[in-house]
């Protein structure tokens, strides 16, 4: 009984050391939420930390503009773009990366002119003098298809698509994996 009672005393002794220690650094901070005097809550005494300076009118108007009168025209972008369709039948891929990492996505876009709706492309990649079924298809609506590999294989990788039907193949692309 005795111990119950000198560890609720030693616990009470060292909680008010503690509880006091943390009053006294707070306030010495200045991060007391309240507890200060009437003047110190009510914003008008020498605690203010903010100024917001009044605003004048100045009665002038601008005369400095920016213009851009003589500066030269960027050059544009080289890019794939064509105004002149591809020729019907022929398939044109695209890779918006050449190289990545391990795994990382690589995106593959292009037209088939000509091609149904719902026509459905294998993507293939060049292994070992020859082309190998890679496990993503890409599906053409309106002309265009679009899909994405991963791959682990570092090193350069050959992709293109190939119309499994009319047995019409892409230009290959290659992509530098590492």
């Amino acid at each position: 009984m005795w111990g119950l009672v000198a560890l609720v005393a030693v616990a009470t002794l060292i909680g008010g050391i503690l509880g006091g220690g943390v009053f006294v650094a707070s306030r010495a901070l200045g991060l007391s939420g309240g507890g200060g005097t009437t003047e110190e809550t009510s914003g008008s005494g020498g605690g203010e930390t903010m100024i917001i300076p009044t605003l004048t009118d100045t009665d002038r108007t601008p005369t400095d503009y920016i213009t851009l009168r003589n500066v030269p025209e960027p050059p544009l972008p080289s890019s794939t773009y064509s105004d002149s369709p591809d020729a019907s039948g022929e398939i044109t891929l695209r890779s918006a990366q050449t190289s990545v990492a391990p795994l990382q996505t690589i995106d593959l876009s292009g037209t088939y002119n000509g091609a149904d709706d719902g026509t459905s492309l294998q993507v293939q990649r060049f292994e070992n003098g020859d082309w190998q079924v890679f496990d993503v298809t890409a599906t053409v609506y309106s002309g265009e298809f679009s899909t994405y590999v991963q791959t682990g294989l570092t090193g350069e990788n050959k992709f293109r698509v190939i119309d499994l039907t009319t047995d019409t193949a892409s230009n290959d692309v290659v992509i530098d994996v590492g």
